[in-house]
């Protein structure tokens, strides 16, 4: 439900994009959820020697596989609006490949402590995204005129937001482990606390960084949010609320200042273009809460208040901080490289051919979907 319509609606901020944003996420959706179920079942059979099994479906498989949805998902909001279908769907095979292969294999034997993905699902999939996006290259000037939004489009983008910002404590609390004790508890209270601080923190930021004190929609349809991506690997350790909410505010304060001032340099100087922002929604969010969960892990004790169930938040014990922060660099490593990688491929194979919209070919729903003559119009 929050993979399905939150991100979904958070896309249809392009005005001339919006089938395409609701339409492509539930095709991405079912085609990752399915694909991973496979690709995990493979590569635990590499981790394990080449002891290939049956792959067992079940409650946790299907979580598992709904998380690579989501950092497919995150991938996707790089390159919305400038590729077709068809290379869309390499890279969502690509990417879960990859995708999977870090979680049974690199975290699977680092064992970092990330319940909510931080590391895994946001860092990997903006990574990937990012690389492909700096690879595949900007759109001409003329998609750049079709890059924009209306009310209405702003609207329904900040409804998923809303979606999202309801659900994402359920989702940072998924995967605890049962064995954790009040770790599911402290995964929903952390949550809140820290996508409270983002929220509060943006609406202040998005003014200040405004030249004209007003509020941004991208800001607050995206950093409002970057709590929650932030907190996700320390969401069942004993950070305290004012911890959390600290981790919040600057998550939302570092979010806020990429969307008005860090992603503009970045595409003017490196050629990057980033439709959703990914970079500041989910990229450097997480790597401010994979430095704090880092943190986090070279103070614990088990004194703290974790008793028994220290061991199984830290699998590393006192040592954990190094596998925290070994997990964040191979995971942005294998990424980043992964993306380009794939991005690099399709472009030596087929190239750029395929065109969205009769004038220009990006962020354009003319060429994919039946539309009647006013509808078309509209498009054009």
């Amino acid at each position: 439900f929050m993979v399905l319509l939150g991100f979904a609606y958070l896309m249809t901020f392009l005005r001339r994009y919006a089938l395409g944003s609701v339409g492509l996420t539930l095709f991405l959706t079912a085609m990752a959820i399915q694909w991973a179920l496979l690709t995990q079942g493979f590569w635990q059979g590499v981790y394990n020697g080449g002891k290939f099994e049956t792959i067992k479906i079940g409650i946790f498989t299907l979580v598992e596989a709904t998380f690579g949805a989501a950092s497919l998902l995150i991938t996707f909001g790089c390159l919305i609006g400038k590729m077709t279908p068809t290379p869309l769907a390499v890279v969502a095979v690509a990417q879960q490949l990859a995708y999977t292969f870090n979680v049974e294999v690199t975290l699977a034997w680092l064992k970092p402590s990330d319940v909510g993905g931080t590391i895994a699902i946001h860092l990997f999939g903006a990574s990937f995204g990012l690389g492909a996006a700096w690879v595949w290259g900007a759109p001409s000037h003329v998609g750049e005129g079709h890059e924009k939004s209306s009310r209405a489009s702003d609207v329904f983008s900040l409804l998923g937001t809303l979606i999202l910002w309801v659900l994402w404590p359920s989702f940072n609390a998924a995967a605890v482990s049962v064995d954790d004790g009040d770790g599911r508890l402290r995964a929903i209270i952390n949550t809140v606390m820290a996508m409270s601080g983002s929220c509060i923190a943006t609406f202040i930021a998005s003014r200040l960084f405004s030249p004209g004190r007003h509020f941004g929609q991208p800001e607050i349809q995206n950093s409002t949010l970057a709590g929650g991506v932030a907190i996700g690997s320390s969401a069942n350790m004993i950070v305290k609320p004012a911890g959390a909410l600290a981790i919040g505010i600057a998550a939302g304060v570092l979010s806020a200042w990429g969307f008005r001032r860090f992603q503009p340099t970045v595409a003017k100087t490196l050629g990057l273009h980033d439709t959703c922002g990914v970079m500041n929604l989910h990229f450097m969010p997480a790597l401010l809460g994979a430095v704090a969960s880092t943190l986090v892990a070279a103070i614990a004790k088990p004194a703290d208040g974790y008793d028994h169930t220290f061991n199984v938040v830290f699998a590393h014990g006192s040592m954990q901080w190094g596998y925290q922060l070994a997990a964040t660099l191979m995971t942005a490593v294998i990424g980043g490289t992964s993306g380009a990688l794939v991005a690099s491929v399709l472009l030596t194979t087929a190239g750029k051919k395929e065109k969205l919209c009769k004038t220009d070919g990006t962020f354009c729903d003319q060429a994919l979907w039946e539309m009647d003559e006013e509808m078309r119009k509209q498009h054009v």
